[in-house]
């Protein structure tokens, strides 16, 4: 059997030998293709007698039995080759069952006469002329919506041959020369009102060719392009509405070549862009300016043998703030960036994203506070590394590929110097020292490879008393050790980081204020003392490995009890009755 498809029917009917062709009803499923009934979407019916040109065939769909298609098969032989539709012929929406397209077919199976297209609420959608299978005539089309003309397109023997016409909201807006299916020659395309020209172009083989003019509603020009082969080519021109030029540029092969320059409405440059002239479309320079002045210029060098990029940022003033020497290929970038007063504030080197070689970094308006920072090619510090406060050094150290190594210095705001050495390994390693600003001793600590050992002293910052003094070893405290809490200088030993025995504070006369005992694991055990100023006792407190276990009391000048307590793991507990 064969079937004619037009562009708006897709519909392929095809049966065996063993459908029943005698009762003329056959199972399709939605591709068209015979099935079993309990498989079927449609339901296709032919007539049992002829009937004008043919045998009149309905489909149907199952689950709605709404009509799909109605013609005339040339052949009640739905398997034959020379079975197809001929005659009156239309479709239908096979949801809603709304009534999609109605023509007429020649004996052939070819739609011949006035195909006629509907919107699914029953609109003109088409309207098409075919003489025995082509299209030939103006093919007008509807909105979907509104049902206002949309196009009008003249066919000539299946093929666009004349001026096309093309409508918004039932307005002239377009029209196009076609010849031979394809734009050649003019296009013009207009305003809302359908009559003021808006932009008149020219084709040629169905490629922008030559030159594209713009107007604005009031019909001045606002843009002049030339186009060749369909890619912008040559000087293009735009203009502001008030009529003042907005940019020249110019292309070759649809790319940017030589200088182009844009401008504000006052007629001063905005910026402009400067590329290759091989047509290749590589930016070589580039300015940018803001009210007329200088903001943003970008130009390439040759240096060493290799290409780079130079950009120039600028204040309003037109003053440069920032320069940036780039070149993407390898990954290099310098960075410098400026005071007002014309100072370098920065100056930076990168390659692949981290930083090389020397580094400058400054803050303030004088310059007198900077970095210098050093690194490796891969991005590791090596080298001096230094930093000045008022023109004068406050840091100072070395690395090695990323590791501090050697001696340091270091001062604070408060004037604290500390002096420091590192070993190969970016371990402390020497003597650590820390003085105030008038070299006074503040703290004294040595070290072997990152682990603090030998003795250790402190004083106190504001009046010099001696704050911490004893030893490390293997970075723990370990042996007699004195420790300054407040005004009590306590005195006792460490054994491993953890205070053992007996400790006891003295005051700067030498009197004893507090004592107690620690047991092996740095916790107090047995009964800790606190005494007045003349000796007396005012405190008792009894611990047992930590937890106040026993008797605790506090004692009045005359000695007389103030107040008792009995504590059993920590938890206050009733005096037992002896004690009551």
């Amino acid at each position: 059997m064969k079937w004619i498809r037009h562009s708006a029917i897709a519909l392929s009917l095809a049966c065996a030998h063993s459908a029943a062709f005698a009762q003329g009803v056959f199972w399709l499923d939605e591709d068209f293709d015979p099935v079993a009934k309990a498989q079927a979407v449609y339901k296709a019916t032919v007539a049992d007698e002829r009937d004008g040109p043919g045998w009149l065939t309905d489909v149907h769909t199952i689950d709605s039995d709404r009509l799909r298609y109605r013609s005339y098969l040339s052949d009640p032989d739905i398997n034959a080759d020379d079975s197809y539709w001929v005659g009156y012929y239309e479709s239908h929406d096979p949801e809603s069952g709304a009534l999609q397209q109605v023509g007429i077919h020649d004996a052939e199976g070819r739609f011949n006469g006035l195909v006629v297209g509907f919107t699914d609420d029953g609109k003109l959608g088409f309207e098409k002329p075919v003489k025995h299978g082509v299209v030939d005539g103006e093919v007008r089309c509807y909105n979907r919506v509104t049902g206002l003309l949309r196009c009008r397109t003249p066919y000539v023997d299946g093929r666009i041959e004349g001026i096309k016409q093309t409508y918004s909201a039932g307005t002239l807006y377009r029209l196009e020369q076609y010849e031979n299916d394809e734009r050649n020659g003019w296009a013009e395309s207009y305003g809302n009102d359908g009559e003021h020209l808006t932009r008149r172009s020219h084709y040629r083989n169905d490629k922008l060719d030559g030159e594209q003019r713009h107007w604005n509603e009031k019909g001045r020009l606002v843009r002049l392009w030339r186009y060749a082969d369909g890619k912008r080519h040559g000087e293009q021109r735009n203009w502001f509405d008030n009529g003042q030029l907005r940019s020249v540029e110019h292309y070759r092969n649809g790319k940017y070549v030589g200088e182009n320059r844009w401008y504000d409405q006052k007629g001063r440059p905005s910026r402009s862009r400067t590329y290759a002239d091989d047509g290749s479309g590589e930016l070589i320079a580039s300015k940018s300016y803001n009210g007329g002045k200088p903001s943003v210029f970008m130009h390439h060098v040759e240096r060493d043998g290799e290409t780079l990029k130079i950009t120039r940022w600028h204040d309003k003033n037109g003053y440069v703030t920032s320069k940036r020497i780039e070149n993407p290929d390898t990954g290099y970038r310098e960075n410098l960036s400026f005071s007002s007063n014309g100072l370098v504030r920065r100056h930076t080197v990168e390659r692949n994203g981290h930083p090389v070689g020397k580094q400058y970094k400054a803050s303030g308006s004088d310059g007198g506070r900077y970095t210098i920072e050093r690194y490796d090619d891969n991005g590791k510090r090596h080298g001096e590394q230094a930093s000045y406060r008022d023109f004068e050094l406050y840091e100072h150290s070395r690395f090695r590929h990323g590791t501090q190594v050697g001696d340091a210095v270091s001062y604070d705001y408060s004037g604290l110097r500390t002096e420091s050495h590192y070993d190969d390994h970016g371990e402390l390693h020497g003597t650590l020292t820390h003085t105030d600003d008038k070299g006074e001793l503040v703290s004294r600590a040595h070290y072997r490879h990152g682990v603090q050992v030998g003795e250790y002293v402190e004083y106190r910052a504001y009046d010099h008393r001696l704050a911490a003094q004893g030893r490390y070893e293997n970075g723990k405290r370990d042996g007699p050790w004195r420790t300054r809490t407040n005004e009590q200088l306590w005195q006792g030993r460490y054994r491993d980081g953890v205070q053992v025995g007996r400790w006891v504070a003295k005051d700067e006369a030498g009197y004893v204020l507090a004592s107690g005992q620690f047991d092996d694991q740095g916790r107090r055990d047995g009964r800790w003392y606190q005494f007045a100023d003349n000796g007396r006792m005012v405190e008792l407190t009894t611990y047992s490995h930590g937890a106040r276990d026993g008797r605790s009391a506090r004692y009045d000048d005359d000695g007389s009890i103030l107040y008792e307590q009995h504590y059993r793991d920590d938890r206050r507990v009733a005096l037992p009755a002896d004690d009551a």
